[in-house]
């Protein structure tokens, strides 16, 4: 991934440039008082972007920062600093406070409980009809929600459209928030974790829909996970990320081919293998991802690492650029 600083122009047919455009993005969560000041570094200086027909993979353990970059985004929460273009608008300033609808209606997301994320007192087919009324005004929503529903699989849609969310297995409500997404046309998707809560058997079916609609309606998905294996499958770049900080970034199959950082081979390591067994690597890391609370100077991975220098403790390391599409945060390589 290269670490693009300047916006995007948008064009009426393939803009070029990404969709969307993250920097420097931070948030700080203050759970402190007068006397005794305490913030959670729950994201520091994220920046990366997304492409419509593309999908960026964001790994790495609970308590990295994914599901925030995910609410940063989606403007569920404010961020601390840092900017969101959207074509080359910086729609934090274009519209500070509340999201206009425009770019409600270009970035949409998936929540990890497909359950929890839909109302038990409403039927498939209000769901979506409701933004389609929002958005689009109503107009042949009836139909519109029988074509979404068959587009994610559902057979025969409008017999699933009088059904309630209890009435569905946790895939089918998984397809039913991304028809209800995909509602509004939008342009991005953040995914956050959207197979997890999902047993192994129909992740594929899930997997396999996001990949069908990045390439048949062009749409950028942001997807969240801590598989690695999912994403290999699925992303054409992973950014991997460790307690709040972006430590590395490539295509997916070159990170996984030749991982830079001590962390991501870390995470490559806990990937089952087959022809391996129960062989365990020598990139072991000691300990538990640390508190986010104040955090303390220098690299964050540093009191796990097997490589650590005392230069870790210290700085954060900066950038490094391993090729044109492939950079590290580690001191070994900068």
């Amino acid at each position: 991934m290269t670490l693009q600083t300047s916006p995007t122009v948008q064009s009426t047919a393939a803009p070029a440039g990404p969709a969307l455009d993250v920097r420097k993005l931070t948030k700080r969560f203050d759970i402190g008082n007068v006397l005794k000041p305490k913030l959670v570094h729950a994201l520091t200086d994220a920046t990366f972007t997304v492409n419509r027909g593309e999908v960026v993979a964001l790994v790495g353990e609970s308590g990295s920062g994914k599901s925030t970059t995910a609410r940063l985004i989606s403007r569920l929460i404010e961020p601390t600093s840092g900017e969101i273009y959207l074509h080359g608008k910086n729609v934090l300033k274009s519209e500070p406070g509340v999201a206009s609808l425009a770019y409600r209606r270009a970035i949409q997301m998936i929540f990890q409980d497909p359950y929890g994320s839909l109302n038990p007192a409403m039927t498939i087919g209000a769901h979506i009809e409701r933004p389609i009324g929002i958005h689009r005004g109503g107009r042949n929503a009836k139909e519109a929600v029988v074509d979404l529903l068959a587009t994610v699989g559902f057979n025969p849609p409008a017999e699933f459209a009088a059904k309630y969310p209890y009435q569905l297995s946790g895939g089918q409500r998984q397809r039913v928030a991304i028809a209800r997404a995909l509602a509004v046309e939008p342009e991005i998707i953040l995914a956050d974790e959207p197979v997890s809560m999902l047993d192994v058997s129909i992740r594929m079916g899930i997997l396999n829909l996001i990949e069908q609609l990045k390439e048949e309606r062009g749409i950028g998905f942001l997807y969240i996970t801590h598989d690695l294996a999912s994403a290999r499958y699925i992303g054409d770049r992973t950014i991997v990320m460790y307690a709040g900080h972006q430590v590395e970034c490539a295509e997916s199959t070159e990170l996984m081919d030749r991982p830079a950082h001590p962390y991501t081979k870390l995470l490559l390591s806990a990937v089952p293998n087959p022809e391996a067994g129960l062989v365990t690597g020598d990139d072991e890391a000691r300990g538990e991802i640390p508190s986010l609370i104040n955090q303390a100077p220098g690299c964050p991975f540093a009191p796990r690492c097997p490589h650590v220098m005392d230069v870790c403790r210290k700085a954060m390391p900066a950038v490094t650029q391993l090729s044109q599409d492939h950079w590290v945060r580690c001191h070994l390589h900068s």
